[in-house]
């Protein structure tokens, strides 16, 4: 029956009136999936500096001095990416110091009984020597 439809019907190139369509699909507007953003998790110098708390500046003295985050630079471009910087501060991170005992006066040590500096406590020990040598 399909057969007879297609052979009764005059072969055209002309667009097919409403009344010819058996059924219509509606149009539904197909979005092209989104491209990967590569540059999700990369910050700039100055998205980084405000969340360190510094400026852009300091950021690119510590990487003359080699102490700074780890960073990428593309086209010109100085970007930080966001896990390398974590693991930066992570690296950085320091346990607290001891607390700082209170100044006192220091008391002097005790001078010793025998007050000879230099030359001349070593000659005194060279003559205690040639005593016991002596005897």
């Amino acid at each position: 029956m399909a057969l007879n439809l297609l052979l009764d019907k005059p072969q055209t190139n002309a667009p097919l009136d409403a009344e010819d369509k058996p059924y219509s699909i509606p149009s539904v507007p197909v979005s092209q999936p989104a491209a990967p953003n590569f540059f999700a998790d990369l910050l700039t110098r100055e998205q980084l500096a405000p969340q360190l708390q510094t400026t852009v500046r300091s950021l690119d003295r510590w990487e003359s001095l080699k102490i700074g985050p780890p960073r990428i630079i593309l086209g010109g471009s100085v970007l930080y990416r966001v896990g390398a910087v974590r693991e930066w501060l992570l690296k950085r991170e320091q346990q607290p110091l001891s607390p700082r005992r209170p100044y006192t006066h220091r008391k002097r040590p005790e001078q010793t009984l025998n007050p000879v500096k230099g030359r001349a406590k070593k000659a005194a020990n060279a003559a205690e020597k040639l005593e016991q040598m002596s005897t």
